[in-house]
């Protein structure tokens, strides 16, 4: 025997496109040494202005960070960390004892003038400074300078080994004569702090809604059907291809099935019971773009009443006897993105999720009337105590017992609501009198009641009571109705009693809350299986105006033709196109042209003066070669190949649709709606 699918599968592949789609945000991908720095003895370490990003520099032998790499990338930046690389160690010297005098003769070797310090690699042990690198001096606080330097500036080295260093003020002048210090050691000598960029870039997979086919079908009135062929859902559709769109987070939504509340219908209602719930009509969207589950549809009545209430709790009951659970309002940017008259996106509420009520029951359904019941409706006339009541002669049974295991439910005036078991029901000289099971507080004459049949609901959930409403003239159940709903059930069972002698036969059922609550989850809910992508076009994205597309497609996970990675720009452009060299002949889209020195041959699809588009290209073109157009023998000279930003064939095409011609010329943005039924 097959099994088969829960709804929630289909759900949760579509997060997991969505999560796919995102992975874990943008992260950081690459540090870019702007300056390498000057005097690093060791490898500096790499510090991000926000952000769990992690990374490590390469110091060379000669001091300078010459490489940055990323450990780990973070997760989700909405931006560009800056970096900071370490400072280069800094090491002191006695501004005496650590001085030469005298002028430099100009010889590297010329101990004149020098500055008696180490600055050696720790992993290399060569000296970390060049001639031309530069470098800083500076004295602690109460110290004289060294004549003539000054502190905190910056000179440069004109000379360095292992142990000393002679300084110059430009990277190529002369070196400058020392005079020795005081004996002070709170001198010293620093390398300049590197300097970077990192690079962020989203995580997940690259999803792309694709353009193309620029030249006619054979009835552009009716476009071919699309089939599962590899030729055509692959090798056809890349090599028709125009230009592309990045999809982005935004661009993924859940959508249900359009249902528009329409005066006059007859609605399905939820019930957990319901192997076929997911077909039915059992929700709506009004005429304000608000989506409510329908609880309860009165026994099969028409819907007259449009539901408007956005109550975040609870449920709510309409003159025509419908009950009613608002779920959300769909935003109207959700709306111009996603809805259509056939469909519209879910987007859930938070208040209404977080006050849902888990296995609560908001429902209870009559399966049989019963007969011969008797009521009572009338007022409370004296409190006795929390249990027994005198209760109004009119209105009440004259008949003792008559009561006995029915429900009490005070529906209005002072204690109400209030529903209680009656024990007992007394009728003597004095009056008629109630006594109830457990307390009922607060009542007194301005108390209303109506005795009715006992609803009894027990299940492995706590809280639920409700009362039952009977027709006089014809002794059977018109309804029932829940006080409180309760909680945490998974099953329920549901008893109808009253004295025995005053009506039997009455049955009923429960009906229990989606797990987590009505609201809780509006996408498993509503039975959301449909995947809604959306993506918007704008002139910012500069796809060309002379386009016109046929065929539109999702491609998945294409590589960079500039260097075989993954290519995660937001758009891209899949023609070749070719910057010419003074031309004024124009060759005519759909010439097939040849390259005299190439071979290579290819279709125009659209040239200017300055530049031509072509497709089909077979062979590969060679800058500053003639081409021949086939057609009409005009010729132009090619000067700058710009070649396709995909590696031909890369990624997988996950879908493409056929359609008829969409002409860009008078398009200044363009809006692809996608729905995938799983």
């Amino acid at each position: 025997m097959a099994g088969i699918f829960n709804r929630n599968i289909k759900n949760k592949f579509i997060e997991e496109v969505r999560q796919d789609l995102v992975g874990d945000g943008s992260v950081v991908t690459a540090i870019d040494i702007t300056s390498a720095g000057t005097g690093y003895a060791a490898n500096a370490t790499v510090s991000f202005e926000f952000g769990a990003a992690i990374a490590s520099s390469v110091a060379s032998s000669a001091g300078k960070i010459t490489s940055a790499s990323v450990a780990y990338g973070g997760t989700f930046y909405q931006s560009t960390p800056s970096i900071t690389f370490s400072a280069p160690l800094s090491e002191s010297f006695n501004a005496n004892s650590a001085v030469t005098n005298g002028v430099s003769t100009g010889l590297s070797t010329d101990a004149n003038s020098t500055i008696s310090v180490a600055f050696v690699s720790a992993e290399f042990n060569t000296p970390v400074f060049e001639v031309g690198d530069a470098i800083i001096y500076t004295t602690s606080t109460g110290n004289t300078a060294i004549s003539p330097l000054t502190s905190g500036t910056t000179y440069y080295v004109q000379h360095a080994n292992t142990t000393k260093i002679a300084l110059a003020i430009t990277p190529t002048g002369d070196r400058i004569t020392l005079t020795k210090g005081f004996t002070e050691s709170g001198h010293s000598l620093r390398g300049v702090t590197a300097t970077g960029t990192s690079t962020i870039a989203s995580s997940g997979s690259n999803y792309y809604i694709t353009f193309g086919k620029f030249f006619e079908w054979d009835d552009d009135n009716n476009p071919p059907a699309t089939n599962t062929s590899i030729k055509e859902s692959f090798y056809d559709v890349y090599s028709n291809m125009l230009f592309g769109k990045k999809v982005s987070e935004n661009d993924i939504g859940y959508i249900a099935k359009r249902i528009t509340w329409t005066t006059g219908t007859v609605y399905d209602y939820y019930s957990h019971l319901d192997p076929d719930l997911y077909q039915k009509n059992f929700y709506v969207v009004n005429s304000l773009n608000r989506v409510y589950k329908c609880i309860f549809n009165n026994y099969g009545a028409t819907s007259t009443v449009e539901p408007n209430t956005t109550q975040t709790s609870g449920t709510f009951t309409l003159a025509d006897g419908y009950i009613w659970k608002f779920l959300f309002n769909i935003p109207g940017a959700s709306i111009n993105k996603f809805s259509t008259a056939t469909y519209f996106p879910v987007v859930p509420n938070s208040t209404v999720a977080r006050q849902a009520i888990k296995g609560a029951i908001h429902n209870t359904v009559l399966t049989n009337t019963g007969k011969n019941y008797i009521s009572a409706n009338g007022s409370i006339d004296v409190v006795i105590d929390t249990k027994n009541f005198k209760v109004a002669n009119s209105g009440a049974s004259i008949i003792n017992g008559a009561y006995a295991g029915s429900s009490l439910y005070v529906y209005s005036g002072t204690g109400s609501p209030a529903l209680a078991v009656i024990d007992s029901y007394v009728v003597n000289t004095s009056g008629k009198f109630v006594t109830t099971s457990s307390d009922i507080n607060g009542l007194d004459s301005t108390s209303l009641y109506r005795i009715n049949p006992r609803v009894l609901i027990t299940g492995d959930g706590t809280g639920a009571s409700a009362y039952s409403l009977i027709d006089s003239d014809t002794g059977k159940l018109q309804s029932i109705n829940m006080l409180n709903t309760g909680r945490n059930y998974s099953y329920a069972t549901v008893t109808i009693s009253a004295n025995a002698e005053f009506g039997s036969g009455g049955a009923a059922y429960s009906i229990i809350s989606p797990p987590g609550g009505h609201g809780s989850d509006v996408i498993s809910e509503l039975g959301t299986d449909i995947m809604g992508i959306s993506v918007e076009t704008k002139p910012t994205d500069e796809f060309p105006s002379w386009a016109t597309y046929r065929q539109i497609g999702l491609l998945f996970n294409p590589r960079a033709s500039s260097n075989s990675t993954l290519f995660s720009s937001l758009k891209f452009d899949y023609m070749l196109n070719f910057e010419l060299f003074n031309t004024t002949d124009i060759f005519n889209a759909g010439d097939t042209i040849r390259g005299l020195l190439s071979k290579a041959t290819a279709t125009v699809a659209f040239m200017n003066t300055t530049s031509m588009y072509v497709l089909n290209s077979e062979g590969s073109f060679r800058s500053y070669e003639t081409i021949i157009s086939g057609d009409t023998g005009k010729t132009c000279t090619i000067t700058i190949i710009n070649n396709p930003e995909l590696v031909p064939y890369s990624g997988e095409i996950f879908y493409y649709k056929n359609i008829q011609p969409i002409n860009r010329a008078s398009i200044t943005k363009e809006q692809v709606k996608l729905y995938f039924n799983f």
